[in-house]
């Protein structure tokens, strides 16, 4: 009989080392899947960064135009005023020689008849 209760032992042995087996097998391949999940999460936050890095790089491109165009048309603005406070200037000047010599009224009248005879 002690044989025979010694094989029955070894079986149930037998029978746990494939139940633990199993239950092993099992474990891994669930690890595997959440290994294969979280990879290709990483993979996709990976292109999620990627993108928003271009898009953020292109922005930067653009406010920097932006910046850029600003800069020339704050200087054409600047060479704009400088050349009508030159014209106002001259206007200025042109009109005391002009009432200095008494010819002012005169030259206005003319200018405003040119301009009457234009508009009509």
């Amino acid at each position: 009989m002690r044989v025979a209760d010694h094989i029955k032992h070894l079986e149930r042995i037998i029978e746990n080392g494939e139940l633990l087996r199993d239950q092993m097998r099992r474990t891994a391949e669930a690890r595997e899947a959440i290994i294969r999940s979280q990879a290709g999460k990483l993979k996709q936050l990976s292109e999620i960064n990627t993108l928003y890095k271009n898009r953020r790089n292109r922005a930067v491109m653009r406010l920097q135009k932006a910046r850029n165009e600003i800069k020339l048309v704050e200087a054409k603005l600047k060479k704009q005023i400088q050349r009508y406070d030159q014209q106002d200037a001259f206007y200025a000047a042109i009109k005391a020689a002009a009432n200095e010599i008494g010819i002012w009224k005169l030259l206005v009248e003319k200018a405003k008849t040119k301009l009457n005879a234009n508009e009509s």
